[in-house]
């Protein structure tokens, strides 16, 4: 079965990681989630994996042709659910509250978690459809 992060936020983008935006901290933005992810890294919780459609921030179209989607679309296989560890930030009452995490995090989201923390370790989408 074909599913994707189009699926969550249509065509635009889900999350961003700093790196996106020419930071080199190893933090990421989901979109409509307050806090900040910090230094994460994730495992499979078992339950199998999926073939997501995915667009990337850091991969446009190379030409000048108008198309139907902003960013060109990859099959990237993927954990359906994954245990997320890491740090998550977030600001309370103006105050900054760090948490360690160790998150299960199911499908759909579990597929944005698994591509904004593959950015922090150097992976990135390719043309050839598939993760490197």
């Amino acid at each position: 079965e074909i599913m994707g992060v189009r699926d969550l936020m249509g065509n635009n983008g889900a999350g961003i990681h700093a790196v996106q935006a020419g930071i080199s901290s190893n933090y990421f933005l989901i979109k409509n989630d307050p806090a900040t992810y910090c230094n994460c890294k994730y495992r499979d919780a078992g339950a199998g994996k999926i073939i997501s459609e995915e667009s990337c921030l850091s991969i446009p179209w190379e030409d000048h042709i108008p198309h139907p989607t902003l960013f060109p679309v990859f099959p990237v296989i993927r954990y359906k659910e994954i245990i997320l560890e890491g740090e998550k930030l977030l600001f309370v009452r103006g105050k900054r509250k760090i948490n360690k995490i160790n998150l299960h995090v199911t499908y759909p989201l579990s597929i944005v978690f698994q591509h904004e923390t593959d950015h922090g370790l150097g992976i990135l989408i390719n043309k050839e459809k598939t993760c490197y």
